[in-house]
């Protein structure tokens, strides 16, 4: 004979004919020898939802099947009315309401529930193993009693017992009830001659007492109320955890998905920026097809016109001078401004569209594009500045000088721009190409020339992904941003 020891739904496995089959003996102990064993002795071993009282409270004692009988109990009680007979919010909380509370009577929560099979229930969580079915045979047998419509084995239990039950478990309440009911006795008996004495002394008691004595059936409905509210709670309370964890889950899922996504579109980039436009249709051919993405589009562009991705996708512009570039905060807009009006591209619709805003009433602060004396770019971790016949330098906040960057001769920088994470800075030059560096090394990491005018402005979108240049003659490129 074995006591399982962790009987709960994750362990019950249905076959394809419908007969349950009982998984994960790992906390499984013969009940008629003593050999080896994987667990601690004196160990709470188990699922705290579905463990016996004894379990918890007395660990040393060797297994019976009353254990599994209870833990059976738990689950017909969670199959009935769709929840296990204890709910708590630590489990610790859990463990001492399986200890020292009565389950909830089923019928209570739903009185369609019938009888017999409410007590089949109740008896198979009953605190005591001695009030348990004996075996599982015998829980077995009354079951089937149940579906064939005879009387099963088992004796229902009156909410006076249930009720005395809980009296014993509260020695104060069971007092005061007990020297009610003889008052209530004697004044019955010597109603006619004593009534008015025997009155005034029981509410005297009552009040010294400080408990006012509760009326049977009223006592009971407001006790059960109560429980069932707490219950509600709690099972309220774990339904939103669950839900909050859900939901970041299905966060950390999609952020996973979109950095894989990135991850993706820079390795087919990367090929085709160096010439590999084979591996470049195959890494696309596994991105998954989103028409409405500007990266899938990008690529897509880039492949079919064998375009190493040096000048980029270049867009209509209508306006034939510098235009100052900005994203929108979700990375699907660009906004062009210059002194003759505004232009809005809409990078998630198929094809990108274009809207004219007519004239700028934006403030206009944009400097002069020529190779500027000094050159600032800022960030939370770094500051670049350069300085005539200096190579740029990056900064600390603070001051601290870090390094100097590596720099082409003969080139100046008109724009300049942190990624979010500082670890790549984007910058424009006066011979129109933009140069991004490894802001660890100092090192230029890569060169985009794609025209031959100055670069006016250069704008990064905000998940760092679109990399945006516009040059003194208005022609605007985009590029995915390494």
């Amino acid at each position: 004979r074995i006591s399982h020891r962790d009987l709960k739904p994750a362990n019950i496995l249905i076959a394809k004919d419908g007969t349950p089959k009982i998984t994960d003996f790992g906390l499984a102990k013969f009940l008629d020898q003593v050999g080896h064993q994987l667990t601690i002795p004196g160990m709470v071993a188990g699922t705290p939802v579905y463990m016996a009282p004894e379990q918890i409270h007395s660990p040393l004692l060797l297994p019976t099947p009353a254990v599994d009988i209870y833990s059976l109990g738990v689950i017909l009680y969670e199959m009935l009315v769709g929840r296990p007979p204890f709910l708590a919010s630590t489990p610790l909380e859990l463990m001492n309401r399986i200890v020292y509370q009565p389950p909830l009577a089923l019928r209570l929560i739903d009185p369609s529930i019938p009888a017999d099979l409410e007590a089949i229930c109740l008896t198979c969580l009953a605190k005591k193993p001695e009030h348990r079915y004996p075996t599982a045979a015998a829980l077995a047998d009354d079951l089937a009693r149940f579906l064939q419509g005879r009387s099963i084995r088992v004796l229902r239990r009156p909410w006076l017992h249930r009720l005395g039950a809980s009296m014993k478990r509260n020695p104060a309440i069971t007092a005061l009830l007990a020297g009610s009911l003889l008052l209530l006795l004697v004044h019955d008996t010597l109603e006619r001659q004593w009534l008015p004495q025997l009155s005034s002394r029981h509410e005297t008691l009552s009040q010294v007492a400080g408990v006012a004595v509760l009326p049977d059936p009223a006592a009971q409905a407001s006790l059960v109320e109560q429980q069932l509210r707490e219950d509600l709670a709690e099972q309220r309370r774990a339904t939103q955890t669950q839900q909050t964890l859900r939901q970041q889950a299905e966060q950390r899922s999609d952020d996973l998905t979109k950095a894989l996504y990135a991850a993706r579109c820079q390795l087919t980039q990367s090929a085709c920026v160096e010439g590999q436009f084979a591996l470049a249709e195959q890494r696309f051919r596994e991105l998954p097809a989103e028409p409405t993405a500007f990266e899938w589009r990008y690529l897509r562009h880039a492949i079919q016109n064998r375009n190493r991705s040096t000048t980029g996708i270049q867009l209509d512009n209508p306006y034939r001078q510098g235009m100052a570039l900005r994203f929108s905060t979700d990375s699907g807009r660009l906004l062009g401004y210059c002194a003759d009006g505004s232009l809005i591209w809409d990078f998630t619709k198929q094809p990108n569209t274009i809207e004219t805003a007519g004239p700028s009433y934006l403030a206009w602060a944009m400097d002069k594009v020529e190779a500027l004396p000094w050159l600032l770019a800022t960030h939370s971790q770094f500051l670049l500045q350069t300085a005539p016949m200096e190579a740029p330098t990056l900064y600390r906040p603070t001051g601290q000088r870090l390094l100097a960057l590596e720099m082409p001769s003969s080139v100046s920088l008109t724009r300049a721009v942190f990624s979010a994470d500082g670890q790549r800075l984007f910058a424009g030059t006066d011979d129109g190409s933009i140069l991004i560096w490894d802001t660890a090394s100092g090192r230029i990491v890569l060169r985009l020339p794609f025209a031959s005018q100055a670069v006016y402005s250069l704008a990064l979108s905000a998940n760092g992904r679109i990399l945006a240049a516009s040059t003194s003659e208005g022609k605007v490129h985009l590029w995915l941003a390494p």
